[in-house]
Formats: structure tokens, C-alpha cells, sequence
């Protein structure tokens, strides 16, 4: 009797993940379909600028090197060859966290 009752349950198991497999197969492919043709209508291309750590706004080597001016210049270069460019800032604008200042480093 406990025979069958686990043969049963392994048959009903069975079926049900070859049940669940030809749905997710039946949904696959119609939406590889339908991606194959978005991906024809619609390619995006992004780009990351990222900037890390600024504290000098001016150029520096009598101007042959750095200034935000320059990186003005390159942004609106990238943005004008890829519109969804992200523009980010990362770590310390102009000085170090408040706490640095503060603590001379300690909390670090």
C-alpha cells in the first residue's frame, strides 16, 4: 500500500514538472520571438562617465593637464555619441567627508 502511494506521488511529479517544462517551453519560445524582433527595432548603447575623488577644479601644469572644463568638454562629447550616458561622482568633492576633517582620519 505505501508502494503505490509513493509510486503515485512520483507519476503525479512526474507529470507535473513535464507539464510545467512544456509551458515554460511553449513561453520561451514565443518570447524568443518576439526579443528577436524587438532586438532588430532597438539597440542601446550605454556609457558610464565617472569621476572619483575631485578636489581641483583648475587645471594644472600651466594648464596642460585636468580642469573640470575639460571634463565639461568630453561629457557633452559622449553624451552628443550616446544620449543615455550616465554622468556619475564618486567619492570626495573638493575635500575629504567632514568626518576626515574632523578627525583628522581616526574614524578610518
Amino acid at each position: 500500500m505505501i508502494h503505490r502511494r509513493v509510486t503515485a506521488r512520483r507519476i503525479a511529479l512526474a507529470a507535473g514538472l513535464v507539464l510545467a517544462l512544456a509551458a515554460i517551453s511553449a513561453a520561451n519560445l514565443r518570447l524568443n520571438l518576439s526579443t528577436a524582433q524587438v532586438q532588430r527595432e532597438c539597440n542601446v548603447r550605454v556609457t558610464l562617465l565617472q569621476l572619483n575623488d575631485v578636489y581641483q577644479f583648475a587645471p594644472v601644469d600651466g594648464g596642460a593637464r585636468g580642469g573640470l572644463a575639460r571634463v565639461l568638454t568630453l561629457r557633452k562629447q559622449i553624451m552628443s555619441e550616446s544620449p543615455h550616458a550616465l554622468f556619475l561622482l564618486a567619492g570626495d568633492t573638493i575635500s575629504p567627508s567632514v568626518e576626515s576633517n574632523t578627525y583628522q582620519g581616526k574614524q578610518m
